[in-house]
């Protein structure tokens, strides 16, 4: 099958590529410029590099978007505790806490994880990400553990923003006392996924998909 990817910054284009070529799919890449890894170039047979303001008159070129995870589906979070260890009591009314508010900031393309501790919003991701947010969250719990709850935007598709969550956060979860970690299930992408599920379970870290509340 022929496909056309949008490439911005991070692994995700990369991954998308390598998905693709493994399933023996045609990609042409439409790189964001000044967004999208150099890689692309040598990973994919055709790629043409655009303004991110072009984006929008693709659909009048007859170009139709899809979500962004499709080539990717086996790497999004299912439903459940994904480690061996569940959320303690405390831990789940932090995320069920963290949720809430999480969700409504997302309402307003803000943010896409809370740093929560005794159900008191603690941090809130800004551009820094996720790492420097829980450092950040930490000085200012004084050794309290924390929760970390991660969303996607609130938008039907996934076109753009999707949540990650990669095999880096977890020293840094251990490192801020960040106990428990939840994202959406079928709309958080887990790169490196086995060997972050074996991160955690060697950390005593509890991490779980939960369906999202899509607005």
């Amino acid at each position: 099958m022929r496909y056309g990817l949008i490439a911005g910054n991070g692994r995700f284009p990369l991954l998308a590529l390598e998905s693709a070529q493994k399933l023996g799919h045609d990609v042409t890449v439409i790189a964001i410029q000044e967004e999208a890894p150099r890689e692309v170039e040598a990973m994919a047979p055709r790629c043409h590099w655009i303004s991110l303001g072009q984006i929008q008159i693709l659909e009048d070129e007859g170009i139709h978007l899809r979500d962004s995870t499709s080539l990717l589906k086996p790497l999004l979070a299912n439903e459940g505790v994904m480690t061996e260890r569940k959320p303690g009591k405390d831990e789940v009314r932090d995320v069920d806490y963290g949720r809430r508010v999480a969700n409504a900031l997302a309402g307003f393309d803000v943010g896409q994880s809370v740093a929560i501790c005794e159900r008191a919003c603690v941090a809130v991701e800004a551009m820094e990400g996720t790492d420097a947010m829980l450092r950040r969250a930490a000085s200012l719990v004084n050794g309290r553990p924390m929760a970390l709850v991660k969303v996607a935007r609130r938008r039907e598709h996934l076109l753009f923003d999707v949540p990650v969550v990669g095999l880096d956060t977890i020293p840094v979860m251990r490192e801020t006392g960040t106990t428990v970690l939840a994202v959406e299930a079928g709309r958080t992408l887990m790169l490196d996924r086995d060997r972050l599920l074996e991160a955690a379970n060697a950390g005593d870290i509890a991490i779980v998909g939960q369906g999202a509340n899509v607005a």
